[in-house]
């Protein structure tokens, strides 16, 4: 298990500042038959319907938002890593 660096929790605890705020909820969850991987539909901040995909791979978090595709901490990601460490499933 990975320590998360003191700049990657910065990052995260402003992400999820910004998910609180603008009341991005988890809409749905699942796993992938296939792989086992575990993955959650995130509501968009718009309000418009939108929904992203965050995909739980090994320690790794992906988002299919555009700040995620770069690679980007965004809030998507943080409202799962939270929920998960809630849940005492990840890191």
């Amino acid at each position: 298990m990975k320590e998360l660096t003191p700049e990657v929790k910065r990052q995260l605890a402003r992400a999820l500042y910004r998910a609180i705020e603008q009341n991005v909820t988890i809409a749905g969850r699942g796993y992938i038959r296939e792989t086992g991987n575990q993955f959650f539909f995130v509501n968009s901040a718009s309000g418009h319907g939108k929904q992203y995909i965050v995909l739980v791979t090994g320690e790794r978090l992906f988002c299919s938002c555009p700040a995620g595709e770069h690679d980007l901490m965004c809030k998507h990601r943080a409202l799962v890593h939270a929920t998960l460490a809630s849940e005492h499933t990840i890191f």
